[in-house]
């Protein structure tokens, strides 16, 4: 008999067949969350983890010039002096894949940008099983426990939703202004397309 594994990690989507391997076919699912979110949480995770919590991944994960201003800075403090350059972008990196286009640095071509993207918008379509939407959570969860009910067909979903709340230790931060996040659209064009497909 076969045994069922769940992977849980941070992967970009691989595909086999294009590696050589036509016979391994993993069963690919996600979860998204809102783009532009994820991204000031993940300025304040940065420099919360820098200023705050020291853990040592943070420094060697990025490594600002001099930290200390850093640490009184908000996202909208930061962006004001920014010049938004469109990106091939974080989710369209993870849905692309291992593709040379799928690694081409930013500031990348438009031309490079689209080929993520319409390789990513591919992967989705016809790779994953199923991509979950973090702001609409339960609904995500009830359709994942009809779409693959031999691992998640006993998911009590309502208690599931509720048991995705923020972390003790975690630190509350104030919402971006309507400039920053204009700015961050600017940047995360690709990213904001992929999570409206998913």
């Amino acid at each position: 008999s076969r045994r069922r594994v769940l992977y849980d990690r941070h992967l970009h989507f691989v595909d086999f067949a294009q590696l050589g391997s036509n016979s391994l076919r993993p069963v690919y699912i996600n979860m998204l969350r809102e783009p532009l979110s994820m991204q000031v949480s993940a300025f304040y995770f940065w420099r919360d983890c820098i200023c705050r919590t020291h853990k040592p991944f943070c420094r060697a994960a990025w490594q600002p010039s001099n930290s200390s201003p850093l640490c009184s800075t908000g996202v909208d403090a930061v962006y004001a002096s920014v010049e938004p350059q469109p990106a091939v972008g974080t989710i369209t990196r993870y849905f692309c894949g291992q593709a040379a286009v799928c690694k081409v640095a930013d500031p990348a071509p438009a031309a490079a940008r689209r080929a993520a993207l319409a390789r990513a918008l591919h992967n989705l379509r016809h790779r994953y099983l199923w991509v979950g939407v973090l702001e609409r959570l339960a609904d995500s969860l009830q359709l994942l426990t009809l779409q693959l009910p031999s691992f998640f067909g006993g998911l009590d979903v309502a208690a599931a939703s509720r048991a995705h709340v923020r972390p003790v230790d975690s630190s509350a931060y104030p919402p971006a202004q309507p400039e920053t996040l204009s700015k961050l659209a600017r940047e995360s064009a690709n990213d904001l397309t992929v999570y409206r497909h998913a």
